[in-house]
């Protein structure tokens, strides 16, 4: 059970875990801004909302441009591994198949000083996966993408919408 009262040290792989996926989010959001692309979270699309299971990982934003979308997930990182839990890109390939978007899952890669140094993309089921040998701290599985992924560019993005 989830104690919702527990305070986080500042040092703590969640509260840094969080920062940057706050921080991949804000960078992403400005860039699809300026690139004008239109975007709505996920969880407040009432269409959607019924295909959300409360356990199952589910995207951040939807996008659009043109009429074309896709699903995003933001992870921010520290460094260019691209490395996300097993379960949660099994969960998006389903998500693919249910309702029929691409789902992209952004990198952005942070110094320690929080300040930019790259974002790339990946697209499950289109870029190519091994399972590393290491765990996450919930024991799951995890994988990593090849490093060839695309940069976050319009144009890279606009490849993989449908």
């Amino acid at each position: 059970m989830n104690n919702k009262n527990f305070v986080h040290g500042k040092n703590s792989p969640e509260v840094s875990s969080l920062k940057l996926h706050d921080l991949a989010e804000t960078c992403g959001k400005d860039l699809l801004i300026q690139w004008g692309f239109r975007f709505s979270p996920f969880k407040e699309n009432k269409q959607l909302r019924k295909f959300w299971e409360g356990k199952e990982d589910c995207p951040d934003l939807i996008i659009e441009y043109k009429g074309k979308k896709a699903f995003i997930n933001w992870k921010g990182k520290r460094h260019q591994a691209w490395q996300i839990n097993k379960h949660s890109v099994t969960s998006y390939e389903r998500w693919k198949e249910k309702l029929r978007l691409p789902m992209l899952i952004c990198f952005a890669v942070f110094d320690r000083g929080d300040f930019f140094k790259d974002f790339r993309f990946a697209v499950p089921g289109i870029h190519k996966y091994l399972l590393c040998q290491r765990k996450t701290q919930d024991s799951n599985d995890v994988i990593e993408f090849e490093n060839d992924l695309p940069e976050f560019t319009k144009a890279n993005v606009l490849k993989y919408l449908l």
